[in-house]
């Protein structure tokens, strides 16, 4: 993706994010319960376990590159294990400032929006996620709570169907006061705003693959048009017919813009 922001919200979805403030402004990034300036040129590395936002300096709106890597489709190719270091890991410090990565990460972006082969974007990724795992001082991320990590395989997993607490903490394995506290404190939201994020990153896919913006918001569990709108500009800061109009022409296009397989869920 790549385009001018003048604010965001992310929640944490089971994806990486790196991205690159590129214009002459930097911004505010806000993650769990810090904040700190990225300024223009320094990389940034998200992990999947920590809520973020970005909002404007007093120099304005500020453009931006990012790769968006959804850890369910690079699952789908093998299992975890054989996944690179980075996706394995968190960062106290997600800034990263290095004059050759970014330089990277810029040809990279371009070969991506270009439409280079294949063999050259896959190679160019995957170089770049090693060296930014030794450059990020990446560590391994630690195991957490199996009572949040089985509620929060059950909404991945199950997304498309209703899904109330009892439900939820039966998958879990525990009651549903515990798991709402546990969930909160591990995930930093509730079960229901991080359901909500998972379907907002399914509609994102179908709408980068040309889905009508009406039959996107049926297939994603949202009750009509205007509330997949209203959720996906609280969270990405744009509505969906912006999102689209961000990623015309910019060849994103083939798996990574297709809603994850769903797997089988029990009533």
């Amino acid at each position: 993706m790549h385009g001018i922001a003048s604010e965001y919200r992310i929640d944490p979805v089971d994806e990486y994010v790196i991205g690159l403030p590129t214009g002459h402004a930097g911004y505010d990034l806000r993650r769990r319960s810090t904040s700190r300036r990225v300024h223009v040129g320094e990389m940034v590395v998200l992990d999947p376990e920590h809520s973020h936002a970005g909002t404007p300096t007093p120099a304005g709106p500020w453009s931006a590159r990012l790769l968006v890597l959804p850890m369910a489709l690079l699952r789908s190719a093998g299992d975890d294990t054989e996944l690179p270091a980075l996706l394995r890991s968190g960062f106290d410090d997600p800034v990263v400032d290095s004059p050759a990565l970014r330089t990277r990460f810029l040809a990279l972006h371009e070969a991506s929006r270009t439409g280079a082969p294949r063999l050259e974007r896959e190679c160019g990724l995957l170089a770049l996620l090693d060296d930014l795992t030794s450059c990020g001082k990446a560590t391994a991320r630690p195991a957490g709570d199996p009572v949040v990590a089985r509620a929060l395989e059950y909404l991945r997993d199950c997304w498309q169907s209703p899904v109330d607490l009892d439900t939820l903490a039966r998958a879990a394995g525990t009651t549903k006061f515990r798991l709402l506290r546990r969930f909160r404190a591990e995930v930093g939201l509730t079960p229901h705003r991080y359901l909500v994020s998972v379907r907002i990153a399914h509609a994102r896919r179908l709408l980068a693959a040309g889905t009508p913006i009406s039959v996107a918001a049926a297939e994603t569990g949202f009750a009509d048009q205007s509330h997949l709108s209203r959720h996906f500009r609280d969270r990405l800061g744009f509505t969906p017919g912006r999102y689209r109009h961000l990623l015309a022409g910019t060849g994103a296009s083939g798996p990574g813009s297709r809603p994850y397989p769903r797997p089988r869920c029990g009533g």
